[in-house]
């Protein structure tokens, strides 16, 4: 199967270029319109595109079975029937946004976290397509010398305000009385400097295409971004370190449950300070425990969330429409 991905390049990008190059049946030709991460750019050898002029000259030379699109501006337009848009990164207006009220972030509307995409992906006429991990992501043999591990990127505007907050419920009280045991990360937007007591736990950024043996070395992993987004959205950073087999520490937002289980099975939920504290403190003290939701977790993903799995249900659903 030829696939021809168009759009920006992150690293969910990555894992499946990990994928395609591990599976015999599967060559991905990756292009962007921009050069959004270099060092994966580079790392999978991604072809510069302008216009649709170009996509048509991909076609014509390389013969996909199948056009994926990561929405970008423009994307409809040079897109075919049979093309699949990545619905993961559609946000219509209607069913979007988180808004502020008292320190407190809320939902515009109680939307269930897996419609979204799903709603979107109807609207137009698209295969929803979640984030997938490759078997690339594994379990590694390190040493867990990082107790509490987070790394993110802070964007601008009230969607960095919104993320600003969601880091402060997770992070806020336990970083305060234990800097030494927490170690921060800048990510792609930077950001992390604007909380002043994540200042302490600041560390040199690593290499994220070093990501799997960096996170594999943390006990717990904070994704605090399950809540700043609208409700269509998960981080693909909690996906990452689910596959890593680190245990997950997230918000608990409108079908989290549903999509990724209950409070202490794959992952664990905390949203307000205290509980994270709590939370915390517990799971670094019983190690048994906090490896059991992280073995759980990994196998959760690895069987739920594998670019096999949904590429075979996307080409299938292809095979019925044509």
């Amino acid at each position: 199967m030829r696939i021809l991905y168009v759009g920006a390049l992150f690293y969910v990008e990555h894992s499946l270029y990990h994928e395609a190059k591990n599976n015999k049946n599967i060559e991905v030709l990756f292009c962007s319109n921009s050069p959004n991460l270099p060092y994966i750019d580079a790392a999978i050898g991604s072809k510069q595109i302008k216009d649709g002029q170009d996509i048509d000259a991909l076609r014509n030379s390389f013969k996909p079975d199948l056009v994926i699109f990561r929405n970008w501006s423009g994307s409809e337009h040079f897109m075919t029937s049979n093309d699949l848009l990545w619905a993961q990164e559609i946000t219509p207006k209607d069913i979007m946004g988180v808004y502020m009220h008292d320190g407190v972030a809320y939902p515009t509307q109680a939307k269930h976290i897996a419609d979204c995409s799903k709603v979107s992906s109807d609207k137009n006429n698209r295969i929803w397509f979640p984030y997938c991990v490759s078997k690339h992501y594994s379990r590694q043999k390190v040493v867990k010398d990082i107790p509490v591990m987070v790394a993110t990127n802070i964007p601008n505007g009230k969607w960095g305000e919104i993320k600003m907050h969601s880091v402060s419920i997770l992070l806020k009280q336990f970083s305060e009385r234990n800097p030494s045991l927490v170690y921060a990360f800048e990510g792609l937007h930077g950001g992390l400097a604007k909380f002043p007591y994540l200042l302490p736990c600041m560390k040199p950024s690593y290499d994220p295409l070093q990501s799997i043996h960096t996170i594999s070395r943390a006990k717990i992993y904070v994704s605090p971004t399950s809540i700043w987004y609208d409700e269509g959205y998960v981080s693909y950073k909690t996906i990452e370190a689910m596959a890593c087999g680190v245990t997950v520490l997230t918000n608990k937002y409108i079908g989290m449950e549903e999509m990724f289980g209950k409070d202490g099975e794959n992952l664990i939920y905390a949203n307000t300070p205290e509980e994270s504290f709590d939370k915390i403190q517990y799971y670094l003290a019983h190690d048994k425990e906090r490896e059991e939701v992280a073995m759980r977790g990994y196998e959760f993903i690895h069987k739920e969330r594998n670019w096999e799995t949904h590429l075979n249900r996307v080409f299938d659903e292809l095979n019925r429409q044509i």
